[in-house]
């Protein structure tokens, strides 16, 4: 029997990684939906495990950072083992993995099925809303007739319950984040193009021991004639190794349908010798065609949107599948937050495609560097492949992404500094004027759906630099209103100024930055101080400061200086779904 249609605001079909992120947005931002799942109410077992710097950045703004790192392996050393040609087995390399200049995260791993858990408890926290598994996507239609009707609900879902139910949803949006045999993009008709590679990896996760010196850290042992091998240490004491299985003895005549657990450890430890591994328990194992395939589109008449797998598919060996995942659902769920509540134009859906489809190239690409980078002969790499390989490590740090959509990288592009339209703000300590405790800037950026435009004052103790502020807080002020929408602003502002802590008081500054607050009286959280050189290693100049827009999702959208008023109520008029003209 059939049950009544019901509506929603969006829909998301797939509960893995990107599918739970796009619901934290949702759900962080007050917008209804619900999250369904095929699969049975489970945890997973093995799948992904890595997390970048930026996807730690994205768990620490939904507040559930503390839960991974209570549970996660955080990345500390690598080495790089290589069997020379007298088949001697040695160490060429040893580094430690620290996070670059700007980065307060590092490299991590969990395993999959536990970050999802940790995401659907918060998600469940935020809205009360719960994965609906056992729920098969049946048929999905979009009705074109009513694409520009806003508060239309075009999308129709066909799913069945788990008693065989069918239930047909209206939904105002839908997103795809079922994987790489994605029903969604099925149904919509997008091809899923590329090659299939030539080399066949076995992958294991495992508790055991060895008396390889490295045994206590990740390592990549190099073979270019019997295949690599590449150990990766897990939370709990676990191991995930990754195996080359089609190199080497019998190498040729292995098929992804003959391997089993026992082949990948056989094939390791031959790869160990003279070492010895003992696996004293394998969890999870699987075996993978190394392939780099991308969807021919993103979305459908930007009503339903890809995420995840959905769009690109490749080999696990970079650790970027969960991790671009879940930026593809940071990137996408407060554009549609802000689109349903009317606070944006529909036309920022479109750069969904524009910014996370170079992305998917920019992952393929480097799957596709890693896994040559294990083919090519050891001290063989070519300069080319040395530049890709520099590119690759940058990118999988995940925060030197760079969108470049005019709609939301404002011209003209201007940089100031460390500060760059389109990459993610920056990492910098500054100190709360008024308590005088230091904080990361990116946790003063309220995770509310909310832009932030950073008032860079420089020194306003000098010259007439505090009357430069009052004039431009003045007219943020106005501007602010214009913003407020039907209930609070969605432009929010953050002072940042290098003048001494005793040449100013908290009273001296446009009430924009030291508004009222009901219950501490005035609110202490807006107006900073370096008092270091934040300044000068950020290159903002002391003397004149500037204006620097962030996002919801903390990418740069604009800078420019501190009396540019009218280019900010401009360039925020062809966002923003207000009247900023009058």
């Amino acid at each position: 029997m059939p049950m009544p249609d019901s509506t929603i605001d969006v829909l998301i079909i797939g509960a893995g990684p990107s599918g739970l992120a796009a619901a934290l947005w949702l759900a962080q931002l007050d917008v209804p939906f619900r999250i369904i799942d095929k699969r049975e109410d489970q945890p997973r077992v093995g799948q992904a495990d890595g997390l970048n710097p930026k996807t730690m950045e994205i768990f620490e703004r939904f507040e559930i950072h503390d839960q991974v790192t209570k549970l996660w392996e955080p990345a500390t050393d690598e080495t790089l083992w290589y069997r020379d040609d007298n088949g001697q087995l040695r160490r060429i390399e040893r580094y430690r993995n620290v996070p670059p200049p700007g980065v307060r995260w590092t490299h991590g791993t969990l395993q999959q099925g536990r970050v999802e858990e940790i995401m659907k408890k918060r998600v469940f926290e935020l809205s009360g809303v719960a994965v609906e598994y056992h729920t098969c996507l049946v048929n999905l239609t979009v009705d074109t007739s009513q694409l520009d009707i806003p508060e239309a609900h075009p999308c129709t879902v066909l799913v069945e319950r788990p008693q065989g139910q069918n239930e047909q949803i209206h939904a105002r949006y839908v997103i795809g984040a079922d994987g790489g045999k994605s029903q969604t993009r099925q149904l919509l008709g997008f091809d899923m193009q590329g090659n299939k590679g030539s080399s066949i990896w076995g992958v294991m996760d495992f508790s055991g021991g060895s008396n390889f010196p490295d045994f206590g850290t990740t390592s990549i042992i190099r073979n270019d004639i019997d295949g690599s091998v590449d150990f990766v240490r897990r939370e709990e004491d676990l191991v995930r190794m990754y195996v080359e299985l089609n190199k080497g003895p019998e190498g040729e005549h292995i098929t992804r349908d003959v391997i089993t657990p026992e082949l990948i450890i056989k094939k390791c430890q031959y790869l160990l010798r003279p070492f010895k591994l003992d696996v004293r328990h394998w969890v999870w194992w699987s075996a993978f065609t190394a392939t780099q395939r991308l969807s021919s589109a993103l979305s459908a008449h930007q009503r339903v949107f890809l995420v995840g797998d959905a769009v690109h598919t490749h080999s696990p060996v970079t650790g970027m599948g969960m991790n671009t995942s879940i930026q593809d659902s940071y990137n996408l769920g407060w554009k549609l937050a802000g689109v349903i509540k009317g606070q944006l134009t529909p036309r920022i859906l479109k750069t969904y495609s524009t910014e996370r489809g170079p992305v998917a190239h920019q992952l393929l690409e480097a799957d596709r560097t890693a896994l040559e980078l294990f083919s090519t002969p050891f001290g063989n790499e070519t300069p080319a492949l040395l530049q890709r390989m520099e590119q690759m490590r940058i990118f999988l740090g995940g925060r030197r992404i760079r969108y470049d959509d005019p709609l939301l990288t404002w011209l003209p592009v201007q940089e100031m500094g460390i500060f760059k339209p389109g990459e993610c703000l920056p990492e910098m300590l500054v100190t709360n004027h008024a308590t005088g405790r230091s904080v990361s800037l990116h946790n003063v950026l309220q995770t509310n759906g909310s832009w932030c435009l950073i008032v860079f004052g420089g020194d306003v103790s000098h010259g007439g630099q505090m009357q430069r502020v009052q004039i431009i807080g003045s007219q943020l002020k106005v501007l602010q209103e214009k913003c407020r929408g039907s209930g609070r602003s969605f432009l929010n502002t953050v002072f940042v100024h290098c003048a001494p802590w005793t040449a100013v008081e908290l009273a001296d500054f446009p009430a924009i930055f030291f508004p009222p607050h009901e219950e501490t009286g005035r609110d202490y959280r807006k107006i900073f101080i370096d008092e270091g050189t934040m300044y000068d290693e950020a290159g903002v100049d002391r003397s004149s400061g500037g204006l620097v827009l962030v996002r919801p999702d903390q990418h740069i959208v604009w800078i420019a200086g501190l009396d540019d008023f009218k280019g900010l109520e401009r360039n925020l008029s062809h966002v923003f779904q207000i009247g900023l003209d009058g």
